[in-house]
């Protein structure tokens, strides 16, 4: 009889995380346990000199936003404490958002956390996205909540995204895509 495998624990994170040059990937834990973590990634560089005659071909670059929402605001009309989260600049063409992810701080009364796009530097806002928030008991067995809003989303330069919660809860917000330009008129 052949010995019994245990198995042991193990977690693959989904890829096509996108990060910026001064951004870094971290990890913790909350009871000390030790793990081995392995991240995967791929740099992309363009020439410095583009040619003159051909590919005429999309350049495209990380974005990411990253903030915490506190404040409670229940206004659906874009008025109110909103918290810009990631704006589309840097003289490019337009923004894709691939992924938002929402995490809680603490554990969690039920609620909503809502996302809103602005296209005029932020002066006025517009509702695109209301995510529920249930109840939910952090502690060190059961994670704080979490989602993940995978998106399609293309955005036009200059556009902002504002997040707000409807209850004094803290939540670590982030945002993934790219930006794209066509380098070559």
């Amino acid at each position: 009889m052949p010995t019994p495998k245990y198995t042991m624990f193990e977690m693959a994170l989904d890829g096509g995380l996108n990060l910026q040059p001064s951004f870094a990937l971290l990890a913790s834990t909350q009871n000390a346990d030790s793990f081995n973590i392995f991240a995967e990634g791929l740099e992309w560089k363009y020439p410095a000199t583009l040619p003159s005659s051909c590919c005429n071909y999309k350049q495209e670059k990380a974005l990411t936003g990253l903030g915490v929402i506190s404040v409670a605001n229940a206004n659906l009309d874009g008025s109110g404490t909103i918290v810009d989260i990631l704006k589309v600049t840097g003289g490019v063409n337009g923004g894709y958002i691939k992924a938002i992810t929402i995490k809680a701080q603490q554990s969690t009364k039920e609620g909503v956390v809502r996302f809103f796009i602005s296209n005029d530097g932020g002066h006025t806002y517009n509702l695109i996205e209301e995510v529920w928030v249930p109840q939910s008991v952090q502690s060190s067995e059961e994670p704080s909540f979490k989602r993940i809003l995978f998106m399609n989303l293309n955005l036009e330069a200059d556009a902002i995204i504002g997040v707000s919660t409807d209850t004094a809860q803290s939540f670590g917000i982030s945002i993934e895509g790219n930006t794209w330009s066509y380098p070559i008129s």
